[in-house]
């Protein structure tokens, strides 16, 4: 499920997900982050992002999937994650969106942002066997 009719934080789309008994997508592999990659679909000159369910409590925390898998795969553009570059007085940097740029270096990547940013897209995954 992508849901491109509203820009929501982190936590807006977390809880549309769980409405479908899913969570914001995890990616354990190169495949996988392709797939969620086209699931969005890299748009001519267009710059997009897309929640990823990659989360931490706080700086200097660990990673963790919201669906509470194990984090075994990770993708970060050059230099990220860096917490805004690690400016004061500035949001935290707690959640991880991905880049959906085409023909860009960073296309497929991801980045960490500030939780209530905004943001145009996101993945939900849930079981096969949710019911």
């Amino acid at each position: 499920m992508i849901c491109p009719s509203k820009w929501m934080s982190f936590q807006e789309a977390e809880l549309q997900c769980n409405e479908y008994a899913a969570h914001l997508v995890s990616i354990h592999g190169p495949r996988e982050n392709s797939f969620v990659h086209n699931l969005v679909g890299p748009q001519r000159n267009m710059i997009l992002y897309s929640w990823i369910g990659l989360h931490r409590h706080h700086v200097g925390g660990e990673w963790k999937w919201t669906d509470g898998s194990d984090v075994d795969y990770l993708h970060w553009a050059y230099g990220q994650p860096d917490n805004y570059n690690g400016v004061p007085g500035f949001t935290p940097e707690n959640c991880a969106q991905m880049y959906i740029v085409q023909g860009a270096h960073w296309d497929k990547q991801w980045n960490d942002v500030k939780c209530t940013r905004e943001v145009d897209y996101f993945v939900c995954k849930r079981k096969a066997n949710w019911r």
